[in-house]
């Protein structure tokens, strides 16, 4: 009787040890239907999906034209998708990770960046010497990009193109307008701008999917001191990532028009202080105003 114990006992455990193999052998598959539409842009550098600890073995998309996914060579746990043009379409990423698979779906509608962005140009204080003009771009979404680059037009009354060049305008924050000066040599021509013309040719934001969050001012100060011509800068509470907080100092003179902006801006983890300096504008001015945004970056 105990023999016969004894064997059940033993091949209850050879058993139980199978099952136990069976079980680290085989991994669980876990799948994730495309729930959300990111409503993307035509941008430089596409963004990032991050799947930290765990290691993506393949990519596709439903329509490369529109969207392009790859593998990051460098890092495994990444997958980079490229917006060439607008359209739709649908990108699958798996993944494997300790015992498990998944599979991430994401849905992305892609639109030009002229539906969104709406560039400007207004003649600003100049000399006898240069026509100066401020470069004004609107940003209708509710997407915060770390720059955008525009090509712009110079031309005279009669038509005649007197410069064509590119500028950037840098921390563009969601719902807010942005802003670049420009100057152009009226040894060249006069500047007409009624036939000049300036348009947006590439964004870029954050790159990981899901960042640039847009944090309110109570998380942050950007403080303009006139006496000490000094720009302070503090990230109060954003613990989660960095923090870009960016400001537009605006200058007036006399009569109400901007006679100059200048932008100063920061990346800074909680609890950090930095300081910029602002140069006074030449003539002077009568009044200022600053206008600040912030979101998460890095």
């Amino acid at each position: 009787m105990r023999k016969v114990t004894k064997k059940i006992v033993s091949m209850a455990l050879t058993a139980a040890m199978a099952l136990s193999v069976v079980a680290f052998a085989v991994p669980t598959v876990k799948a994730e239907a495309a729930t959300k539409t990111y409503n993307v842009f035509v941008e430089d550098g596409g963004v990032e999906l991050l799947y930290f600890g765990d290691t993506v073995t393949s990519v596709s998309s439903t329509n490369s034209k529109v969207v392009k996914v790859k593998k990051d060579k460098t890092a495994h746990y990444k997958a980079i998708a490229l917006f060439k043009k607008a359209g739709k379409a649908t990108v699958t990423v798996r993944v494997k990770g300790y015992r498990t698979y998944a599979t991430k779906k994401y849905s992305f509608n892609v639109k030009k960046a002229s539906s969104i962005l709406k560039p400007s140009m207004k003649a600003i204080k100049s000399s006898s010497y240069t026509t100066n003009v401020l470069v004004s771009v609107k940003n209708n979404s509710k997407i915060n990009f770390d720059s955008v680059k525009l090509s712009y037009s110079f031309k005279d009354s009669a038509g005649n193109t007197i410069e064509t060049d590119t500028t950037s305008v840098f921390n563009l924050g969601a719902k807010k307008t942005g802003y670049a000066s420009l100057a152009s040599s009226n040894s060249r021509g006069n500047v007409d701008l009624s036939q000049s013309s300036i348009k947006v040719t590439s964004l870029s934001r954050a790159k990981a999917l899901g960042t640039g969050k847009t944090v309110g001012s109570g998380s942050y100060i950007a403080k303009f001191d006139p006496s000490r011509k000094v720009m302070t800068f503090k990230n109060k509470n954003y613990k989660k990532t960095y923090l870009t907080i960016c400001a537009y100092i605006i200058f007036y003179d006399e009569n109400g028009e901007i006679t100059e902006v200048q932008r100063k801006s920061w990346s800074l983890k909680k609890g950090e202080v930095q300081t910029s300096s602002v140069y006074e504008p030449s003539g002077g001015y009568s009044n200022y105003k600053v206008v600040t945004n912030a979101y998460a970056s890095k």
